[in-house]
């Protein structure tokens, strides 16, 4: 009965799938229909106002053009004009002149004018004016010539023209003649026979109507709706006269607009405007379509593409019933395997994969599966590192574990091991990846059934959490990575923590153990047990650090030795810190470079023979102490052998007899400081002082000290009696020498000779 309701409910869902699928197609049909005619007639407005904007602009781009070669003319005619004989004359001596020569001039003038088709209709007046002021002028009988030269005729103006220096000064929109219908030309006329532009003798003035433009502007017949407009707004050209002298209604939207095309209304009607501007003449071309002219393909369009989507739409209906049958299919496979995988079973996978859009759903489906299951051991590691962190609570680990497959053993105690990588190999063995190590690792756990945790923390580093009764595995499992992999580590171990909510102090502890590994030898295990951390003495630090620099100053070899050795083992036995040491020996480092520097020792032009100075850069490279020590010992050592060499070569001459003195006389046992000052002629005192500055010593430890080299090859190389062999080093006593010998080798002079022959 369950699985007949089952079958029931599916057959229903399937049946409203249906309904679904074909409502949503007749609904997309539908929307799309609307979207598509809108969209297509917006496109097709915006097509048709382009294309015919760009066809007006191109238009009018002509038309200026035209009209600026039409002015260009005027002008070049103007300054032809300028400088002919006849203009000369006339304006060097207009008083003087006949009439019937100024006519002549005039008709000449008027020729010349025909040669860039301006008729004599289309002046308004030619005047000249000498520099005295007087004119000469022919004009039309309606032009009121003289208010308009006296418009013109003002100091600003005169100097405006007299600074074009010969070149033409044009009006284009009578803004001082206050007439609109004409266009004014001024030019200053200089002497000929002067440099041009020196000597002025007067200046020529036409006034032409701007009619004469006409046939240039409505040659086209689409663009006899042109009008011309000037800088102040007033149409002065216009086809059919219909605006023309009034301020442009149109001039003052396309201010408002903004825009190089725009739709108004004129007169009850709309019309589609483009304007085109000249800046060098300040005027304006606009041309006016009507609306409806424009459009009247677009009602067209819109029909064919109704009829072309009603007939898709009846398409899209036909054929919806027949693909929802190959859709819902596979979909509610696909959602039945998804309520599966939602119940944790993710050993399901989509094997029909249809070749539609659900074929796209299914092969996403299936990389889903695979990407859950790659997950868990992501999840682990994100689970673990809340844990390493402190983020997340004993009863949530332990719930997310469970479904992880991570174990949280209550009532142990735990302990976190940090494996640090090193990063050279041992051998000739290549480098392993550490997701190689984690699983060479594992598969050791495993192999003892072990339920400890692992986790890569970086590229070099993992971690290994286990119970304490398990910490026999943590040598068991460095030797492995030495002797299987030939992997060098270095193990840093916590000490046991009661509760997994403590496990990130156990982390931080192992992290500790690491800080140290530079006391220990490579490839180690460090327990944090071990380091007994302590307040670092540095006065002793300092003094140990002293005594190095005077055994390099003074060339004490043993010495030397024996500080070195001292201040690595303090380092150990005080836990110092990586820092604290290179502190250190920093500072030992500076004071042995500065004694240098005090000495004159070019340290980059020393003795070739000698090894180069180790830089104190070198020192940070070495991780572990005794790899330290010996690059330090090296430095010790080289700078002794430099100073050293230094020392002989710049010692002080009165010490160097005195060394000599004292080589060959320490036979005597009278020889004394007061016996070499004398020999020296020098006081005792300033004598002590040297010698100690030179040698390091007071002259009573340098000649027990060559007394005692001696005795030591006489006690070695031959068999004399020991009241013999003190007499031959300078000694009257025999009993004083033993204790003085004794003093130095620790060891009476015959035990020496039993120990050495």
């Amino acid at each position: 009965m369950g699985n007949r309701e089952v079958i029931r409910t599916s057959k229903r869902t399937f049946l409203s799938l249906k309904v679904i699928l074909i409502s949503t197609y007749i609904f997309l049909s539908v929307l799309i229909i609307i979207v598509f005619s809108g969209i297509t007639s917006y496109v097709a407005e915006k097509v048709i106002k382009e294309k015919e904007n760009r066809a007006v602009i191109s238009s009018l781009t002509n038309i200026d053009d035209r009209i600026n070669i039409k002015l260009a003319q005027y002008s070049d005619l103007m300054i032809s004009l300028a400088y002919e004989a006849p203009t000369q004359k006339l304006l060097q001596g207009l008083e003087g002149l006949s009439n019937q020569s100024k006519i002549e001039f005039v008709n000449e003038f008027y020729s010349r004018m025909y040669e860039v088709n301006v008729t004599q209709t289309d002046i308004n007046a030619i005047v000249f004016i000498d520099t005295n002021g007087k004119q000469y002028y022919t004009m039309n009988q309606n032009f009121n010539t003289e208010a308009w030269v006296n418009n013109y005729f003002t100091p600003e103006l005169q100097d405006q023209v007299a600074e074009l220096r010969g070149e033409i000064f044009i009006d284009f929109s009578g803004g001082n003649s206050k007439d609109h219908n004409s266009i004014t030309l001024i030019s200053q006329i200089n002497a000929l026979n002067k440099p041009r532009g020196t000597k002025p003798i007067g200046m020529m003035m036409i006034n032409i109507k701007k009619g004469a433009l006409s046939s240039i502007l409505f040659r086209n017949t689409e663009l006899q709706l042109t009008t011309l407009v000037d800088s102040q707004g007033i149409v002065a050209i216009d086809a059919h006269k219909e605006l023309q002298g009034t301020v442009s209604e149109l001039n003052k939207t396309a201010q408002l607009q903004k825009e190089p095309s725009f739709q108004t209304n004129m007169n009850g009607e709309d019309f589609f405007v483009s304007i085109f501007k000249n800046d060098k003449y300040h005027y304006t071309l606009m041309s006016r379509v009507l609306v409806d002219e424009l459009y009247k393909d677009v009602d067209y369009i819109k029909k064919i593409i109704v009829y072309l989507i009603l007939f898709v739409l009846c398409g899209v209906v036909m054929i919806s019933f027949f693909l929802s049958t190959f859709l819902v299919k596979p979909i509610k496979e696909l959602v039945t395997l998804m309520n599966r995988v939602s119940h944790g079973n993710l050993n399901v996978r989509m094997v029909k994969i249809p070749s539609n859009e659900i074929g796209i759903l299914a092969n996403n489906f299936n990389q889903m599966v695979d990407t859950l299951k790659n997950s868990v051991p992501l999840r682990k590691e994100r689970l673990i590192s809340k844990l390493l962190l402190g983020r997340i609570t004993i009863d949530e680990f332990s719930s997310q574990g469970a479904e992880l497959g991570v174990a949280a053993t209550v009532g142990v105690n735990i302990v976190v091991v940090v494996i640090e990588i090193h990063d050279t190999p041992m051998s000739d063995k290549e480098f392993i990846p550490i997701d190689d190590i984690e699983r060479f690792l594992q598969s050791r756990l495993v192999s003892v059934h072990s339920a400890a945790l692992l986790h890569i923390l970086d590229n070099r580093r993992l971690i290994v959490i286990l119970q304490e009764a398990e910490m026999d595995l943590i040598p068991y499992l460095h030797e492995s990575l030495n002797r299987e992999k030939g992997v060098p580590t270095t193990f840093g171990v916590s000490r046991s923590s009661f509760s997994y909510d403590k496990i990130h102090e156990s982390y931080n502890e192992a992290l500790d153990a690491l800080h140290y590994k530079h006391l220990f030898e490579a490839n180690e295990i460090i327990y944090i047990n071990d380091i007994q951390e302590k307040d670092n003495n540095y006065e002793q630090l300092e003094r140990i650090e002293d005594e190095i620099v005077q055994a390099v100053k003074f060339g004490r070899g043993e010495q030397l030795t024996e500080s070195t050795e001292l201040l690595f083992n303090t380092f150990k036995e005080q836990f110092v810190t990586r820092e604290t040491m290179n502190r250190s020996l920093g500072h030992t480092h500076l004071k042995i470079l500065k004694l240098m520097s005090n000495l004159g020792i070019d340290l980059f032009n020393a003795d070739p023979t000698i090894p180069r100075l180790p830089s104190l850069e070198s020192f940070n490279l070495f991780r572990h102490t005794h790899e330290l020590k010996q690059e330090f010992s090296v430095f010790l050592e080289t700078s002794a052998q430099l100073i050293g060499n230094k020392r002989e070569t710049r010692m002080h001459e009165t010490i160097a007899k005195a060394i000599t003195i004292i080589n060959e006389r320490y036979i005597d046992g009278d020889f004394s400081v007061s016996t070499i000052s004398k020999e020296l002629y020098i006081s005792e005192n300033y004598f002590s002082k040297l010698f100690k500055q030179e040698t390091g010593k007071n002259f009573s430890q340098y000649v027990t000290a060559v007394r005692m080299k001696e005795a030591e090859n006489l006690l070695t190389l031959t068999d004399l009696k020991i009241s013999e062999v003190a007499a031959k080093v300078g000694y009257k006593d025999a009993n004083y020498f033993s204790l003085s010998f004794k003093g130095i080798f620790g060891v009476s002079p015959v035990k020496y000779r039993e120990q050495h022959q």
